[in-house]
């Protein structure tokens, strides 16, 4: 195990100790993490752990299109604006001889997609984090 993944550890530990010289070190031997797979000493602190969930999930994706960490409700409401996007361009292709009515109900489809997958990448984020 290398120092990165000991660290996904050691983040949201209750014994961490930042030293400003050293980086992150356990706090119960003031060195760097020196265990493979788990650690005897770990316990979870849940408040960080959150926050690091958290701040995950909101650097998934465009930061201003949909919620910020609920992955449910970006993919509901991305596949609902695009379904509707497409419907309206349905119609408009059907009863408009103008292409300046086609760009909006592009723009619901094109944000709608990416609203989605913003909520599917944020869905693998919080996978990997329930697996740990």
């Amino acid at each position: 195990m290398n120092r990165e993944e000991q660290l996904e550890f050691c983040k949201t530990c209750k014994n961490r100790k930042l030293d400003l010289k050293k980086g992150l070190l356990c706090g119960l031997t003031n060195q760097y993490a020196d265990f493979e797979n788990t650690c005897k000493d770990f316990h979870e602190d849940t408040k960080e752990a959150e926050r690091h969930l958290n701040l995950k999930l909101a650097s998934t994706g465009n930061y201003e299109i949909g919620s910020s960490t609920d992955y449910k409700k970006n993919k509901d409401q991305g596949t609902l604006i695009a379904m509707i996007g497409m419907l309206i361009a349905i119609i408009t292709h059907a009863i408009a001889n103008e292409i300046g009515f086609f760009i909006l109900p592009y723009g619901a489809v094109i944000w709608g997609g990416i609203q989605y997958f913003k909520g599917v990448e944020q869905e693998k984020v919080f996978m990997e984090n329930k697996k740990k």
